[in-house]
């Protein structure tokens, strides 16, 4: 989950995205260049896992409300909009959903998404950033290193798979943006 806001930071933060990949040193290659620029974005993801205090340390990732926070902090501190968690675990509900999460992204607000795997026995979880809309498809950043569109149909049916894979193909939550 950090490095999914890592990532939204800094679609909403030009200086911090400018300090991300520069280093702040543009042009210089010792900072410049896609390694230095990783382990930056590393370092960030890191930071953002470890705010949450010293016995998360052996976890990879966070609860909805421990993200809503960070989301708060780390996103709604450079949008101007703070984050409440709204739970999705029915069709009705991301249907409602819907109109206010493609209005929020429309406005530059990305919104944060958990997907899990839609069965009480087994856990896990993992995050990903609805970044874009266009028409009747949601543009989804995955921090597994894609960006993929997904219709509005597979979000209401949950059907995620498109957007991580076999493990977590259904929605659970959105932080979505006040």
């Amino acid at each position: 989950m950090p490095a999914s806001t890592v990532t939204a930071r800094a679609m909403v933060d030009p200086l911090f995205a400018f300090q991300l990949t520069t280093g702040g040193h543009p042009g210089d290659p010792k900072f410049d260049n896609g390694k230095a620029a990783y382990e930056r974005w590393l370092s960030e993801t890191d930071r953002v896992h470890d705010k949450r205090g010293w016995w998360h340390k052996w976890t990879d990732g966070m609860l909805d409300y421990e993200s809503k926070d960070v989301a708060d902090d780390e996103i709604g501190a450079h949008t101007g909009a703070g984050y409440k968690n709204v739970d999705l675990d029915s069709r009705d509900q991301r249907q409602n959903a819907l109109a206010e999460i493609e209005r929020k992204v429309d406005e530059g607000k990305p919104v944060p998404i958990s997907v899990d795997s839609g069965h009480w026995y087994q856990s896990g979880s993992h995050q990903m950033v609805i970044i874009a809309h266009r028409g009747d498809l949601l543009e989804l950043y995955n921090p597994w290193g894609a960006t993929v569109w997904v219709s509005e149909s597979d979000f209401v049916d949950n059907h995620m798979q498109g957007a991580s894979d076999d493990r977590f193909p259904a929605v659970s939550s959105v932080r979505m943006p006040k």
